[in-house]
């Protein structure tokens, strides 16, 4: 998972390299080619990686570091990492002698986060039958959609529901 940061030079001169530290942890400097009075640029930061074991959110820190900067100060910022893990089922199911699709979204992290249902026809590339997004899904609450088979017939030829998560 790459870091990307935001900078601003809000010096007197402009900026032709930056060096990045993660938690007091020195990552690979970036080659800036000119960052102007007053410019902003983002860039991916190599070599910081996201722990694997994280259960939850952790607070980082990132701190750019400029040869000559004298106001030092604004130059860290706090941010929350870790990883979300959204499981999804599909089974087909019976309501009043209906066929109906039944897809449930979970979170199965500690972190709430958003996340978008799509049903398409028959593979990746198939046409949306369904699409809808819920926000900050937390890990205590499911997400139960029911469609009905027949209606979604009608959308074309049918012979699977393939679901993306995203």
């Amino acid at each position: 998972m790459p870091l990307k940061i935001t900078v601003q030079n809000n010096g007197g001169l402009p900026v032709d390299n930056i060096a990045v530290d993660v938690d007091g942890e020195s990552l690979t400097g970036i080659s800036v080619a000119d960052l102007d009075i007053g410019e902003i640029k983002t860039y991916e930061v190599v070599g910081f990686v996201v722990p694997s074991d994280l259960t939850g959110l952790q607070t980082v820190t990132a701190k750019v570091n400029v040869a000559g900067d004298v106001k030092e100060s604004n130059n860290a910022n706090d941010f929350k990492i870790g990883y979300t893990d959204i499981s999804v089922t599909a089974n087909r199911v019976l309501v009043n002698g209906s066929d109906w699709a039944n897809i449930i979204v979970k979170n199965e992290s500690a972190i709430p986060t958003d996340v978008t249902l799509t049903a398409l026809a028959n593979n990746a590339e198939g046409a949306v039958l369904f699409k809808r997004s819920f926000s900050a899904l937390a890990k205590e609450n499911a997400q139960t959609v029911l469609l009905p088979l027949a209606e979604l017939e009608t959308k074309g030829d049918v012979r699977a529901i393939y679901v993306v998560i995203a």
